[in-house]
């Protein structure tokens, strides 16, 4: 390298030059303006204005050429931080980097252009070309990834990981979005977290929404407090809020409905509106779309649901088959072989409450039912019409129960009871004692049969008593 005298042409002029500036290999190296020896310019008016700021470091032409009072900066590119004047601890590395940063403190800038029009803003990293390009004022902002926060002016305490990540920021505050594009149409929503690509892409005004997975809460736009975790989640939600949706495609087809919770792949998937639904494991509440105030506590439990509401069901496959019935309660509808078999399966039916499958063989309980039975609550009273001639044509069996309708094998203890077909036929139209609102499956109200034997009981004791006289009478 040829050492040159310190008298050099710059535009055209003549500049006197420090004892201590050279050109090595037809670079310029100095002190920059002022000549102070802490500074290190590289670069054809590389802090050409300084007057007394200390330890910065300019590389390129024009890097912090405006500089006069700054320190501790580090330009490195054309142009970078050129317009600094006073600001400090500010680092710029690519052409334009920090261009129009005057009084901005501890500000990083890497990539051509990021941070290009950044005023007085502070404490920000940007990382990738063009990041944080139009911010000004706003401080605390971390973009990493080409157009990150490209649009960001006066929004603090953001931070965008990904290329175009939270691009049309504006002024809202407190997001972070680490995945391409992810928040990318956020404008003035703040407190919002989206990790994945194009998570929350949609989302431009809502706030403290949640969103972990590729394209979760894709479409949402205003809805807020909705916390989306896993691909797909949420995915169709616009102006629904206080959703938690877990697991891939958990309340995809949401659109507006709100306070509901999903935990599962596919639950909830086909909500569109329903509101104050849970939904815990895989396909649970799959279809429902409107229906409401429903828990679904078990892989593809009120898996047929659409508009049905208030139900409960606990267990795999619990309600299953139940579409609009409302009011429902069923625990646990499969045998000990896990076939799908419940005592009763709702559909279109309301307040049923159903524990069991058929394979149950006994049922424990500490002490006995206390059912309700307060006149108050009833109407409609009428003499029972059954009595003695009814029991008397009764025909008590002994049984065991089969462990399915087609398999002849004995499943449980001997039992005591009736044919609920026997029963039936005396019984006729509008049978009380049987319930056989299913024919494929008749069943047994034993407690109906208690008053008819009590009408037994008083019709002999009546014939009795008339007896009693008559030999009375003879004697």
């Amino acid at each position: 390298m040829a050492i040159r005298r310190p008298l050099v042409v710059i535009s055209g002029g003549v500049r006197e030059l420090p004892t201590e500036d050279i050109l090595l290999a037809d670079s310029l190296i100095s002190h920059g303006g002022g000549g102070i020896t802490s500074n290190t310019a590289a670069g054809t008016e590389a802090l050409y204005s300084n007057t007394t700021g200390i330890n910065n470091t300019a590389a390129g032409t024009s890097a912090l050429y405006s500089n006069t009072t700054g320190n501790n900066n580090t330009a490195d590119g054309g142009s970078a931080l050129y317009n600094n004047t006073t600001g400090n601890g500010n680092t710029a590395d690519g052409r334009n980097a920090l261009y129009s940063n005057t009084t901005g403190v501890g500000n990083t800038a890497a990539g051509a252009y990021a941070m290009r029009y950044n005023t007085t803003g502070y404490n920000n990293t940007a990382a990738g070309n063009q990041a944080l390009y139009s911010n000004t004022t706003g401080y605390n902002n971390t973009a990493a990834g080409a157009y990150a926060l490209y649009p960001n002016t006066t929004g603090n305490g953001n931070t965008a990981a990904g290329a175009y990540a939270l691009y049309s920021n504006t002024t809202g505050v407190d997001n972070t979005a680490a995945g391409t594009h992810a928040l990318y149409y956020n404008t003035t929503g703040y407190s919002n977290t989206a990790t994945g690509v194009t998570a929350l892409y949609n989302t431009t005004t809502g706030v403290g929404n949640t969103a972990a997975g590729n394209q979760a809460l894709f479409y949402n736009t205003t809805g807020g407090d909705n916390t989306a975790t896993g691909r797909n989640a949420l995915r169709a939600n616009t102006t629904g809020y206080n959703n938690t949706a877990t697991g891939t495609h958990a309340l995809y087809s949401n659109t507006t409905g709100y306070n509901n919770t999903a935990a599962g792949t596919h639950a909830l998937y086909s909500n569109t509106t329903g509101t104050s639904n849970t939904a815990t494991g895989l396909n649970a509440l799959y279809s429902n779309t409107t229906g409401y105030n429903n828990t679904a506590d078990g892989g593809h439990a009120l898996y047929y649901n659409t508009t049905g509401y208030s139900n409960t069901a606990v267990g795999d496959q619990a309600l299953y088959n139940t579409t609009t019935g409302a009011g429902n309660t069923a625990v646990n509808p499969l045998n000990s072989t896990g076939a799908y078999a419940p005592i009763f399966d709702p559909t279109t039916e309301n307040d049923r409450f159903c524990a069991g499958s058929t394979g149950v063989t006994n049922a424990y309980i500490q002490v006995a039912w206390t059912v309700v039975s307060d006149a108050r609550d009833k109407m409609n009273f009428a003499p029972v019409p059954l009595g003695l001639d009814f029991v008397t044509q009764l025909k008590p069996v002994s049984f065991q129960f089969k462990e399915a309708r087609n398999i002849e094998v004995p499943h449980g203890k001997v039992r005591y009871g009736f044919k609920a077909q026997d029963i039936l036929a005396l019984e006729g139209p509008g049978s009380v004692i049987i319930d056989a609102e299913d024919l494929e499956k008749l069943r047994y109200d034993e407690s109906s049969l208690i008053p008819v034997l009590v009408n037994a009981i008083k019709e002999l004791t009546t014939r009795l008593a008339a007896l009693e006289a008559k030999c009375t009478t003879q004697k």
